[in-house]
């Protein structure tokens, strides 16, 4: 029964990897993301140190991050595998 579900777990990580393989990141903004990293990083300290504004400067970067992110790959010619387009026309 173990190597059933071993079996299953390696056989769904392959999968998920030829999926991930067909996506095209070539004008995925790495700056951005970079910039949501810091602000995360700076957030926790900001917050323990009750700096309210530069929370709330964090959290806009975070913000405008994450919905940029969220349209970048709503994009359904983001998603190239038969699976992805799948899920989309539902």
């Amino acid at each position: 029964m173990h190597r059933n579900w071993l079996a299953a777990g390696v056989l769904a990580t392959l999968a998920a990897s030829v999926m991930a393989a067909d996506l095209d990141l070539s004008d995925f903004d790495d700056d951005l993301m970079q910039s949501m990293d810091d602000a995360i990083k700076e957030l926790d300290s900001n917050v323990g140190g009750q700096d309210a504004k530069a929370s709330l400067a964090n959290a806009e970067v975070i913000r405008d991050g994450l919905a940029w992110a969220e349209k970048y790959f709503a994009r359904p010619s983001r998603m190239t595998s038969a699976f992805a387009r799948e899920a989309f026309a539902s």
